[in-house]
């Protein structure tokens, strides 16, 4: 079990992400904005962070960036899960430090799978 943290401004996503993953036995957290996104990660350390590249206010690069500078050395899984699929925001993506990108729309038994595999990695470093 993994405690995650969905960073998304679409509330049907934000919901629907949380019940698949809820189902798969994780603790999961959401936040609709980069002010929620930042208090949330004051206030605990999560094993894993989804991200849309599209945020009220800013984008998801500048939260990762927040991520990999609050936790150089423990930095949460990060997932991009954007509509913005171009290959210069997936490059930009893993450039800033992302683990993965996932386009929207998605299957959420790929989210399910791709979410395991990473986790099942970071927790055997």
């Amino acid at each position: 079990m993994a405690t995650i943290l969905t960073i998304d401004d679409d509330i049907t996503m934000q919901h629907v992400i949380s019940m698949v993953l809820k189902r798969e036995g994780h603790d999961v957290f959401s936040a609709a904005s980069a002010r929620d996104a930042m208090d949330c990660l004051a206030r605990f350390h999560y094993d894993l962070v989804l991200v849309d590249m599209m945020l009220p206010n800013t984008n998801g690069l500048e939260i990762i960036g927040a991520i990999k500078q609050k936790w150089p050395y423990d930095t949460p899984a990060i997932i991009v899960v954007s509509a913005l699929g171009n290959e210069k925001n997936v490059q930009d993506s893993f450039d800033m430090g992302a683990d993965d990108f996932l386009r929207k729309p998605f299957s959420t038994s790929e989210l399910v799978c791709r979410i395991n595999r990473l986790l099942q990695r970071v927790t055997h470093k």
